[in-house]
């Protein structure tokens, strides 16, 4: 299981007001859906997807951090990025099923860095300027999705 905390934090002036725990999904890899244009509006599940959670049919994307939050500018020495909250299917609505679990905090997700190198290349925009844009799934390869609650946490794929 990867490190729930690795110790790395953006510094103030990145974070523009947001919390650490809010930045810190912002660009992470889409599991089962991806943006249909230029804002974050419109989604598309991907063929076939299913559920992160249950493994259900999906239904819809839901938006992590949540899509009222807007996009996020990070600024680093390797240029400006524009990341958005991250895209998991989920079965049911914000009402009922998976989905409805999420938005009745029945469940939560995490983003984790594998260590903290990964980390502070990704703070540093290092990974961003060099072949792993927001949304990439090579980002799986050095950290992961996690859902659960209090000390159960399960990493969870894309379908």
């Amino acid at each position: 299981m990867l490190p729930r905390d690795t110790g790395i934090r953006p510094d103030a002036s990145q974070l523009r007001g947001l919390s650490y725990a809010k930045a810190k999904l912002y660009g992470m890899p889409h599991l089962g859906a991806s943006y249909a244009g230029g804002g974050i509006g419109r989604t598309r599940l991907g063929d076939g997807a299913l559920c992160a959670l249950c493994g259900r049919p999906a239904a819809n994307a839901h938006h992590e951090p949540p899509r009222s939050n807007g996009a996020f500018l990070l600024p680093t020495k390797w240029g400006q990025f524009v990341l958005k909250p991250a895209l998991i299917a989920l079965c049911g609505s914000g009402t009922a099923g998976c989905h409805g679990a999420r938005h009745d905090r029945r469940v939560a997700f995490e983003w984790r860095w594998a260590d903290a190198d990964a980390e502070a290349l990704w703070w540093s925009g290092y990974l961003l300027s060099h072949g792993y844009p927001p949304h990439s799934r090579r980002l799986l390869d050095l950290g992961g999705w996690y859902a659960g609650s209090g000390d159960e946490w399960t990493r969870i794929e894309g379908r």
